[in-house]
């Protein structure tokens, strides 16, 4: 009885035990699943994170796309509305320094890229005042040149200051300098600094700096097609000073101006004494050359004076003087005929000398009615002639009798 007892027992000792490492197996079983499925969902978020990285990176890469997208639109829109250069190199630093998050943007003409005699530039920063006006002056000097020698875009994404003077606490990261070049010349340069590294990759960032760089260059041929065309529709081709037409036009403005309100304008008509014997004696050549002469004197005497000058006809010139009267007139005047007196022209090793004859009138004070301005200043320049040359003679009642006369 105690053995069967013994032996039932044990037996079913043996059926737990059993029945345990089954379940022990089970239980293993189901963790490794858990596992399984822990490294499934685990996979899982790690493509999700990938996915969401990448839509963010495509997110980003797409709103820089329309922001590049739009400063373009607004570059293409100002181009076909205004030939203003200036306003337009503002406009497009200011685009890339607000909307692409750059801390530099500076464009630079060199001289004669359109009518500057000196470079020109147009910058701007995030960084301090004393930063814009040094960098300011490093551009103007030329820096970028030395980085644009081959005329092609210079790059680079991890920027150290030490290596380049004119960014100097400067906070730039990245940087890209692309020449503007028109025909074979260099005829200026676009720099732009982002505080980011690695900034400037060539498939997007480069090409819409291209492109802004292509763009104003048609802003600028298109200015300066302009610029030549309203120089021929209103300058003289010879001297530079405006043309008969445009001058007429200038005085009526100024002589309505002067009688809106009650202001005085003074009018100086002079030619050059014995011109034709100038012609005839050492050619039209030489003659030319005597009219440039005083045409660059008399656009100096007018712009001191905030006067106007023009090309009346052949060697017939007028200097207008608005808000002048005869006695603040005289002296600029005067200036100009002793310096054209002091001047010459050379001819074969001799001198041309070069003198005129003035007539000076002004309304109201010689002259009532604005319309006849011109002709009292004829009058006048006519009796200098008659009484001698090489003078000056302000309109008078006298005057005019005496010319009429004759």
């Amino acid at each position: 009885m105690i053995i069967t007892a013994l032996l039932n027992h044990m037996k079913k000792t043996e059926e737990t035990i059993l029945s345990q490492s089954r379940m022990i197996e089970n239980i293993e079983e189901f963790n490794q699943s858990l596992v399984q499925e822990e490294e499934k969902v685990r996979h899982a978020n790690d493509e999700l994170a990938k996915q969401k990285n990448e839509l963010m990176a495509a997110k980003h890469q797409t709103e820089k796309m329309n922001t590049e997208m739009l400063i373009q639109n607004e570059i293409v829109k100002y181009i076909s509305s205004s030939l203003e250069i200036d306003r337009l190199m503002a406009m497009i630093a200011d685009s890339l320094i607000g909307a692409l998050g750059a801390n530099i943007a500076a464009i630079v003409l060199y001289p004669g890229a359109t009518d500057n005699n000196e470079s020109k530039s147009n910058i701007r920063t995030t960084n301090s005042q004393e930063f814009q006006t040094l960098f300011s002056n490093y551009v103007l000097a030329g820096c970028l040149n030395q980085y644009i020698q081959n005329n092609r875009t210079f790059v680079d994404n991890e920027v150290d200051e030490a290596r380049y003077d004119f960014l100097q606490n400067s906070k730039v990261g990245s940087m890209v300098i692309i020449p503007l070049i028109k025909g074979e010349a260099r005829i200026g340069a676009l720099c732009v600094g982002h505080p980011n590294h690695d900034y400037f990759d060539e498939n997007t960032q480069l090409r819409f700096f291209e492109s802004i760089v292509a763009q104003f260059l048609i802003a600028l041929e298109n200015a300066n097609l302009y610029m030549r065309m309203e120089k021929l529709a209103t300058k003289d081709g010879l001297t530079g000073v405006y043309n008969r037409g445009y001058l007429t036009k200038l005085l009526k403005e100024a002589l309505n101006d002067a009688v809106l309100n009650q202001t005085s304008i003074s009018l100086a008509l002079f030619d050059i004494d014995h011109f034709k014997l100038v012609n005839d004696t050492y050619g039209h050549l030489t003659g030319d050359e005597v009219i440039k002469v005083l045409a660059g004197i008399a656009m100096e005497i007018a712009a001191k004076n905030f006067g106007l000058v023009g090309r009346f006809g052949g060697e017939e010139f007028v200097i207008l003087f608005p808000e002048k009267t005869i006695d603040q007139s005289i002296k600029p005047v005067e200036k100009l005929r002793s310096l054209l007196k002091e001047a010459s022209v050379e001819h074969n090793g001799k001198k041309v000398n070069i003198t005129i004859s003035v007539g000076l009138t002004c309304y109201p004070e010689t002259c009532s009615n604005p319309q006849e301005l011109l002709n009292h200043a004829d009058w006048a320049m006519y009796y200098s002639k008659q009484n001698g040359r090489d003078q000056i003679t302000i309109d008078n009642d006298t005057v005019q009798k005496l010319v009429k006369m004759q």
